[in-house]
């Protein structure tokens, strides 16, 4: 008796971590694309960060901003929750961009985009701008992070 409760314990973990690589693999990663310039190329050496706020979560990236110009794409998964019972929910959707030049530790331009507004969709959870982003230098830029 005690023989086959381990054997069925085994079986269950194993079961488990046969499943569990897979509980990530069946949502789509999703991505933002976010293009920019800087209206006058601030003086000094600066730095796109892209924060993207997800319905659950948020993920950030940042790029060198070059010639006065950024690129970034920002991936994010589309995993909402997984059971076993119910399966994978993949509807976790991104509401909104926030977009920060800085250079070192100074705040120079911060721009916040709504998903709806600024953005398109080119595929399944896949958005891009409307039309490049032109960021000017804020008043007062240059105040700490």
């Amino acid at each position: 008796m005690e023989h086959s409760r381990r054997a069925l314990v085994l079986l269950i973990i194993v079961s488990i971590l046969a499943c569990a690589p897979g509980a990530l693999s069946q949502c789509v990663t999703g991505n933002i694309n976010v293009k920019g310039m800087l209206e006058n190329p601030f003086p000094r050496a600066a730095q796109a960060e892209v924060t993207v706020i997800m319905k659950k979560g948020k993920i950030s990236k940042a790029v060198d901003v070059t010639g006065g110009e950024f690129s970034i794409d920002v991936p994010f998964s589309t995993l909402t929750s997984y059971s076993f019972l119910w399966g994978h929910r993949c509807n976790n959707s991104p509401v909104s961009v926030i977009v920060k030049i800085t250079s070192g530790d100074k705040l120079l331009a911060r721009e916040n985009l709504t998903i709806k507004d600024s953005f398109r969709t080119t595929g399944e959870f896949r958005y891009t701008l409307w039309k490049n982003l032109v960021v000017r230098e804020a008043n007062g830029a240059g105040a700490e992070l």
